[in-house]
């Protein structure tokens, strides 16, 4: 689940990099503005996933440790809360 929600952001993210540097002279500064702030969201929720997969994989190879701050990405709140958070995105 992770990998493919990052592996959607990545792609969307890429494609507004893209047309943002093809597209840089023609935009007006608001629209430069809204990717520019689009791609640093996608940013933010990428870093969220990446760790929120390091600490389940910690969690799988150390199953001793009782230390787990983040919710299994299975609980279907967190699923769905991930999934309202990026719809905006695409």
């Amino acid at each position: 689940m992770i990998h493919t929600l990052s592996s959607k952001i990545n792609q969307r993210k890429s494609r507004l990099n893209i047309y943002l540097n093809n597209n840089h002279k023609d935009l007006k500064p608001e629209k430069k503005h809204q990717i520019s702030g689009a791609i640093a969201e996608m940013d933010n929720i990428l870093e969220i996933l990446k760790k929120h997969k390091n600490k389940e994989v910690h969690l799988e190879n150390n199953p001793e440790d009782e230390v787990f701050l983040f919710r299994p990405i299975h609980d279907k709140g967190l699923i769905h809360n991930v999934k309202e958070y990026v719809k905006g995105l695409f």
